[in-house]
């Protein structure tokens, strides 16, 4: 699990990362006008937020329609210039149809209308479209002041183009989507296409139940019932729920009706099997709390229950205490400080926007307003749920064989009491204390043991798990 950094990290964004999330927002809003403008966005709307209802689709279109027409009063358009005069050709001029020089405005004599027939080779308009006038020059004074008996002949015209052939009007072209932005305060969550399932403490429920004919049960009525072309595959185990792997990100409806039918094959008498959402998580820190006063071992819940009251009743941390992942840490500024740091990791998106919501707020705790601030994310090692080594995932652990994480046993938990004799089902032994060769009475605790085992204690100590295995300190912990 990743810890937040030290209270020196920057959460500020520089010069360049500003311009790139303003950047994104653009792009974001324009994608959304495009796709609100589209024939089928009321299709589009839903299968993007299945959860939506009918009102409030008309009520997101209703605003989309007064904010576009005030975008198009803003912005200016955009029209297709002609061709400039030095590319268009130069019109061929008989010396006879020339212009004579120009005169002085009291002898040129005055315009007038003439009805043009359009030749065989210009372009025939609709019927009912009248004939265009053009100005024709009038006939230029002789010497004598009369005008010639021969009028001079008249010039050829071509009628104006049709509308289909006019320059377009357009709004400029939105600039290629950008990848989406990451903020520093966010990590990525497990693979989304999944299911997580949670049972209760006390359910014999686990990975196994899920056997191929329950996987092929539940594919066929998502199939039939659902009309979903997800295709479930397998189930593991995910930390203390069940991984259901998915050929796809399945959507919130998809996700109840598996639900639904697990709770219905496998009853829980007290608490129903539960669903884990998966999401990134977002780190925060909330500076300046104050101390509260207590002995150094209570110290630690009282300053959890002083700060959990107060988030309830701000308003911003209400809704903040809503979305936290895990149980809030705390460290004193210094040993003998009057306030201290809380770290709050919640349920965010992988964009960070739940965070952005939060960060540079305050919410006021013990009478003072304590701001919340961002918390760059540092990651710790993983622990192999293969063979319970720590420094790869269990997806490319190379061991021959699993490990129970209870004796270290050529076998998995599940199996511990049915290959282990009576006598010794309740010894315990770590693997990796046992493979680095700890002292015997260093290492009579179980693998996952997080309050006893020391390589959980420095699970975020990458340095110190690497000293543990000299030999393999370039390939990890194996």
């Amino acid at each position: 699990m990743p810890r937040p950094a030290s209270p020196e990290d920057e959460e500020h964004l520089d010069s360049e990362e500003s311009v790139e999330a303003v950047i994104t927002l653009m792009n974001s809003a324009v994608e959304i006008f495009e796709a609100l403008s589209a024939s089928d966005w009321k299709q589009g709307l839903i299968e993007a937020f299945p959860t939506i209802m009918d009102g409030d689709v008309n009520r997101i279109h209703s605003a989309f329609t007064k904010k576009i027409t005030r975008l198009r009063a803003i912005l200016p358009l955009a029209v297709e210039a002609p061709a400039s005069t030095v590319d268009a050709p130069a019109p061929r001029v008989n010396p006879r149809d020339a212009q004579p020089p120009a005169e002085s405005s009291k002898t040129k004599p005055p315009k007038k209308k003439v009805r043009v027939e359009p030749t065989p080779s210009d372009v025939t308009p609709p019927a009912t479209a009248p004939l265009m006038e053009v100005d024709e020059p009038a006939a230029p004074l002789s010497a004598s002041g009369k005008a010639p008996t021969k009028p001079l002949p008249i010039p050829s015209s071509k009628r104006a183009p049709p509308p289909t052939s006019a320059a377009p009007v357009l709004f400029r072209a939105p600039s290629a989507p950008r990848k989406r932005r990451q903020g520093k305060y966010t990590a990525h969550g497990t693979l989304r296409r999944a299911i997580i399932l949670t049972p209760p403490a006390d359910s014999p429920v686990n990975a196994a139940s899920f056997t191929p004919e329950v996987i092929n049960n539940l594919n066929r009525l998502l199939k039939s019932d659902v009309k979903s072309d997800v295709i479930l595959t397998h189930a593991s185990v995910e930390g203390n729920g069940i991984c259901i792997a998915a050929s796809r990100v399945p959507s919130p409806a998809e996700i109840a009706f598996v639900l639904k039918y697990v709770r219905r094959i496998f009853p829980s008498p007290n608490i129903p099997i539960g669903h884990s959402p998966i999401t990134s998580t977002s780190y925060l820190k909330i500076v300046d709390i104050p101390h509260v006063p207590a002995s150094s071992k209570e110290w630690a819940l009282k300053q959890h229950e002083a700060f959990m009251s107060a988030l309830n009743k701000s308003p911003v941390g209400a809704s903040l205490a809503k979305l936290i992942k895990h149980k809030p840490r705390f460290m004193r500024a210094s040993p003998h400080s009057d306030s201290c740091w809380a770290w709050v990791d919640i349920h965010d998106t992988v964009a960070g926007s739940n965070a952005r919501l939060y960060i540079s707020k305050f919410v006021s705790i013990g009478g003072t307003n304590c701001q919340i601030k961002g918390a760059r994310p540092h990651s710790g090692s993983v622990q192999c749920a293969r063979c319970q080594r720590w420094g790869h995932h269990s997806d490319q652990c190379r061991a021959k064989c699993a490990r129970c994480s209870l004796c270290s046993g050529p076998h998995t938990e599940a199996n511990h009491f049915k290959y282990v004799d009576a006598k010794r089902a309740d010894v315990r032994q770590c693997a990796n204390c046992t493979a680095a060769k700890h002292p015997a009475d260093k290492r009579s605790h179980s693998s996952t043991d997080s309050k006893v085992c020391p390589f959980w204690k420095n699970r975020f100590d990458r340095a110190w798990l690497k000293r543990q295995f000299p030999a393999r300190s370039t390939s990890g912990v194996q």
